[in-house]
């Protein structure tokens, strides 16, 4: 297991408090908390020098479904490598993104290409 797996490790089944993705200054932020035994432990995820960024609801025909959830729990935070996201069509086939964490909600994901993440006060570096 990787050293950055084993820092997101700590999110996983956390609830999303809030969610943000600011275009203007490349970052996605997140604000999380995890109850364990009636005590609440509240993360920052902040999500630096986004490069790209593709979300999927759910998979097959239920990815049509827009219902709005009533919470969101982070199922799965992993640290990924060898993923790619790629376009097909005139023009757009120029575009190409490399996620390098993958962030499952329920049944949809976020993927995420960044080059540094920090939860509360860790500096994660992530591409350089």
């Amino acid at each position: 297991m990787s050293k950055i797996q084993e820092k997101l490790d700590i999110l996983w089944g956390t609830t999303v408090k809030e969610f943000n993705i600011d275009h203007k200054n490349h970052r996605i932020d997140l604000k999380t908390v995890a109850i364990d035994n009636g005590v609440e432990t509240n993360y920052e995820v902040v999500f630096e020098d986004v490069i790209s960024y593709c979300w999927v609801n759910d998979s097959g025909n239920g990815r049509l479904s827009t219902e709005e959830w009533n919470y969101v729990d982070l199922t799965a935070v992993h640290h990924i490598a060898e993923a790619s996201i790629t376009l097909k069509g005139n023009y757009i086939d120029q575009y190409v993104g490399l996620p390098n964490i993958l962030l499952e909600m329920w049944n949809s994901i976020l993927l995420i290409e960044a080059k540094r993440l920090k939860v509360n006060n860790d500096n994660i570096q992530l591409a350089k």
